[in-house]
């Protein structure tokens, strides 16, 4: 049942209504809200938090904003600079926080995740990490459905920042190995039960991505012998193997399966030659944990092995056939008249990764183009790094500009969120040398100018007139 929003101003319950129609757990990168935790409990909390709610709806402005052809971004930066106002106050005031002021770390890291401001978002991980292992410890947080769903969220995180920066989870690995235990103990008593193989899965799945974390950070500091690497990434490799063969056979019904279209299997990919692993209700997270899968093992072989022909000879499978595994999958689903809200928008960082083991010919590269600049015009907005990036990968320049020839799809709103997005990352990265670890300097530096700046009015060259 949704909470009761009406004394609320107009303006915010407008957004909330519009974060009830469109929003999903899968904006969060989450793979499933076993408790429908973003749709209640979420919102309750927020209701009674001021800088949450206001970080809520400023993540629905966000979304309504640039869908809307005639968008403004003030819409949007009203409400986040008011909810990182009021959470450095909280910062500033309480020596210990509650789950509120966690909720509002991580969902402004989410909205700086979708601005591609990857030197923020590692501040605020790092204050998540402190504010949650104040509030919980591992046993705890594994106790309900609420906890292992901001769990979920968090650890995302921490995993994404560690695999890009190359260094091991902030994380202790006890609390994994605790969720596992937790899971193994549910599915003794029901095992059956579809949320606990879900839930159980995931978690083998991170666990390997910690360890990866760690290897290589381990390595790159020196701290292991030769042998001992070598023995190590064997383990991962089998460990990878076992996850895709031990799945459990209830969450791959074939009578689940979305019928692919002539599209998906013949256009430009042939990794799934007949069927796509699109999978409907109850099963679509097994769509996302195949995908992840692929894109785990295209990590592996990047960051651990270094030698892309190695794939075969740890039974892993040829790169190219895991790239275009990902890419039909994100085709199919594109496709899907059904597919759920947020679901593409949760594969990107896959899609990112499989661009670098993409056959580099025309067709694949004008694919790419058009997928990249749909997930951009949907919210994620990918910071320069990745489009230079992308552009000596496609041998194409004016992708630092836009994804597609002419400017097509580039709207005067994406114009202006793409400027205010490149101009606040490369403010972040100009004062990366400064103390991101501390919570308080993290958030102060969050808000930059006022919400009318000449970025955020619109004030980007050849756009002001158009906004």
């Amino acid at each position: 049942m949704a909470p009761d929003v009406s004394h609320l101003p107009t303006d915010l319950r407008s957004y909330l209504e519009y974060f009830y129609e469109n929003i999903t757990y899968h904006h969060y990168g989450v793979h499933k809200d076993f408790g429908d935790f973003f749709r209640t409990t979420y919102i309750s909390l927020a209701v009674r938090s001021e800088p949450l709610l206001h970080a809520v709806v400023a993540f629905a402005a966000y979304h309504q904003t640039i869908r809307d052809p005639n968008g403004r971004l003030p819409s949007f930066l009203k409400y986040y600079n008011r909810s990182v106002t009021l959470l450095l106050g909280l910062l500033k005031n309480e020596e210990r926080h509650d789950l509120g002021t966690l909720l509002t770390v991580l969902q402004l890291a989410t909205i700086e995740e979708y601005l591609g401001d990857w030197v923020n978002l590692m501040g605020h991980q790092r204050a998540a990490l402190q504010i949650l292992t104040q509030l919980f410890t591992s046993h705890s947080m594994a106790q309900t459905s609420m906890n292992r769903t901001i769990l979920a969220w968090y650890t995302r995180f921490d995993l994404l920042v560690s695999s890009m920066g190359g260094f091991e989870t902030g994380l202790p690995r006890d609390w994994y190995i605790t969720l596992d235990r937790h899971c193994r103990e549910q599915l003794a008593g029901d095992p059956e039960n579809l949320d606990w193989h879900y839930e159980a899965s995931e978690n083998q799945l991170r666990l390997i991505s910690v360890d990866l974390c760690s290897l290589v950070a381990k390595r790159a500091r020196g701290e292991l012998r030769e042998d001992v690497y070598v023995a190590e990434h064997v383990k991962l490799a089998n460990r990878l193997q076992e996850w895709k063969a031990s799945l459990e056979p209830a969450l791959t019904d074939p009578a689940r399966l979305v019928p692919s279209t002539s599209d998906a299997l013949d256009r430009y990919f042939n990794a799934y030659p007949t069927q796509v692993p699109i999978y409907d209700a109850p099963l679509s997270t097994t769509t996302l944990l195949i995908c992840e899968w692929h894109s785990m093992v295209m990590m592996y072989v990047y960051q651990v092995m270094g030698d892309t022909q190695a794939a075969d000879a740890a039974g892993l499978g040829d790169l190219s056939q895991h790239a275009q595994a990902i890419c039909q999958v994100f085709e199919a689903a594109e496709q899907w008249p059904s597919v759920p809200k947020g679901l593409l928008l949760m594969l990107h960082p896959c899609l990112a990764m499989a661009a670098l083991f993409l056959p580099p010919t025309s067709a694949h590269n004008t694919w790419l183009r058009q997928k990249f600049a749909l997930l951009e015009q949907s919210g994620y907005i990918f910071p320069v790094s990745v489009r230079k990036r992308m552009a000596e990968r496609l041998q194409d320049g004016s992708i630092m500009r836009w994804w597609l020839p002419d400017e097509q799809g580039f709207s005067p709103i994406m114009q202006s969120i793409r400027a205010f997005a490149d101009e606040r990352n490369a403010t972040a990265l100009s004062a990366q040398s400064e103390n991101l670890g501390e919570m308080k300097t993290v958030f102060a530096a969050m808000r930059l100018g006022s919400d009318a700046s000449p970025i955020a009015s619109g004030g980007v060259s050849g756009t002001t007139d158009q906004l």
